[in-house]
């Protein structure tokens, strides 16, 4: 079951981001232009910052199971639709619905995860979850290329699709319904308004979730300043640069490791700092170094290593604490981490899009700039959790 919960929620990244190294193929095919084919990516991504806010509440009043079937099945529909697209318009109208169902997996497995867990307990299998949808879009980023060599862009997407309808098959066979306890109101009108607003009024799932959602932010900023900085400036290979990103991940997983081999003897809190201190340091030393006049591959890598294993570290507590803040709108919850974390994530490319060129000042510049409030929410959680059991 865990396995499953993981795979779900990596799968709708495959579609998502995995044929990006393959644009250019894909401009020549459909006789397009570059910034048309890009823009399929933006649609993607703002479908799916919007669809989170969606699948909660629906899970909460209808129940995990059901909810989560059809995602995948428009998934794997959307994804079909993409791969047959005999025009750049077709393929962006495509996007929607591929979008739509691909944020289905991520959003209710943490909400599953967290029906099946109690608390603290949910802790462990929450750092499997959360390593699953973080490494997604960087593993998928590393194998585009080969997969497009391979099979051609048209090929990535109906890999998408044969994975959709695998993890269809194993949801209707293996996953029975979590969610017995339903809100039948929680969906739809002022009740989901209500719910939304009580957890973004809420001081403790806030903290929880900014530390969280900012750190998160700084390694998609890293994502999209890191060509110009580490190729363009340090002359550093193509081949070499996918390398060594691909290395990222395992310093995510480093963290999530200690996370869930350590967590039934720290609670929570250290856990939720010690990853914002790691990540805090990390940002703050690379940007120190650029203003220094030192920057370089031997330096940037490793520090970037330290950060992502603090990501590690945070990622499980932060989620498992701010879905126990009112656990029976876990689905909303786990909704609206999503969309913060996804919000920071594109403010943060955004930003390091329009600001670094290729000094390194912009790109580790925001990078300190959203650790370090991240790890004042880290520290906050620890202030109001004391308060709430007071």
């Amino acid at each position: 079951m865990l396995f499953l919960l993981a795979g779900l929620s990596a799968i709708g990244w495959i579609g998502g981001v995995m044929y990006t190294p393959a644009i250019p193929q894909l401009v020549r095919d459909l006789s397009t232009d570059p910034s048309s084919a890009q823009f399929t990516l933006t649609v993607f991504l703002a479908v799916f910052a919007v669809s989170q806010l969606i699948y909660g509440p629906l899970s909460d009043r209808y129940g995990r199971r059901w909810v989560l079937i059809g995602s995948l099945l428009i998934y794997a529909l959307g994804s079909i639709a993409v791969a047959v697209s005999p025009t750049i318009e077709w393929m962006t109208l495509a996007r929607v619905p591929q979008a739509f169902g691909a944020v289905g997996g991520a959003i209710l497995a943490r909400a599953i995860a967290r029906d099946l867990w109690d608390f603290p307990y949910v802790r462990r299998p929450m750092a499997l979850i959360a390593a699953g949808g973080t490494l997604a879009p960087l593993l998928s980023l590393v194998a585009g290329g080969f997969v497009a060599n391979a099979l051609g862009w048209q090929g990535i997407f109906w890999v998408s699709a044969a994975i959709a309808f695998i993890f269809l098959g194993l949801a209707i066979v293996f996953l029975p319904e979590t969610h017995r306890v339903r809100d039948r109101a929680a969906y739809g009108g002022m009740r989901m308004m209500t719910n939304y607003g009580r957890l973004l009024r809420s001081p403790l799932f806030m903290s929880y979730a900014l530390s969280q959602a900012l750190l998160a932010g700084g390694i998609f900023g890293f994502m999209t300043g890191g060509p110009f900085v580490v190729i363009e400036t340090l002359g550093v290979s193509s081949g070499l640069y996918g390398i060594l990103t691909a290395l990222l991940p395992g310093g995510f997983m480093v963290g999530t490791l200690i996370s869930s081999q350590i967590s039934h003897r720290v609670s929570i809190h250290p856990m939720v700092v010690a990853g914002c201190s790691l990540a805090a340091l990390a940002a703050c030393t690379s940007f120190a170094i650029v203003l220094l006049g030192h920057l370089s591959v031997v330096a940037l890598y490793p520090l970037m290593m330290i950060y992502t294993v603090g990501i590690g570290i945070n990622t499980p507590n932060a989620m498992a604490g701010a879905l126990e803040v009112d656990p029976k709108i876990a689905g909303t919850g786990a909704a609206l981490l999503g969309a913060l974390s996804f919000s920071s994530m594109a403010l943060s490319s955004l930003l390091v899009g329009s600001v670094e060129h290729g000094s390194g000042l912009g790109l580790t510049g925001i990078l300190a700039a959203l650790s370090v409030p991240g790890l004042g929410f880290g520290v906050l959680t620890v202030v109001l959790s004391r308060r709430v059991r007071d």
